[in-house]
């Protein structure tokens, strides 16, 4: 929604623009009767631009949380498997399908794709980042 809010506000501030200043207002006559001023020409340019932002923007999104991720940030998980043995590392939990779990060790820079079927236990702290930060400091504090 922002790319369409940042079009609105440049037609608004265009408009005003248009109202207050003659001389911007004969700057802009020129171009008013031009193909490019057409709503034909304008909408698809603005699709266009809304198309690219929304693309640009998910890929940095994407980035930042896999950089997060990597760093080793992100909802740690306390995993038991049925088969096989068991990492002294906390996992962080990436996501979960209908049929397999998919969890990140930071430490070793690894991902593993786990069937629920090798899955003892899996438990998740619910608790909010600033619950969490604050029983951590409260804890700390009790030292």
């Amino acid at each position: 929604m922002a790319p369409v809010g940042l079009l609105l506000g440049f037609a608004r501030i265009r408009r005003e623009a248009l109202k207050r200043s003659p001389r911007y207002r004969t700057y802009s006559a020129r171009y008013l009767n031009s193909r490019w001023a057409r709503p034909a020409c304008l909408m698809p340019t603005y699709g266009f631009f809304i198309l690219v932002y929304a693309i640009l923007f998910t890929q940095l999104n994407a980035q930042a949380v896999s950089n997060r991720i990597k760093a080793g940030q992100g909802r740690r998980v306390d995993f038991v498997r049925t088969v096989g043995n068991n990492p002294a590392e906390r996992p962080i939990l990436l996501g979960s399908t209908s049929r397999f779990f998919l969890l990140y060790y930071p430490v070793r820079k690894v991902t593993e794709v786990v069937p629920l079927e090798n899955t003892g236990m899996l438990s998740v702290d619910s608790r909010s980042r600033r619950e969490r930060r604050r029983e951590s400091a409260a804890s700390v504090l009790k030292r």
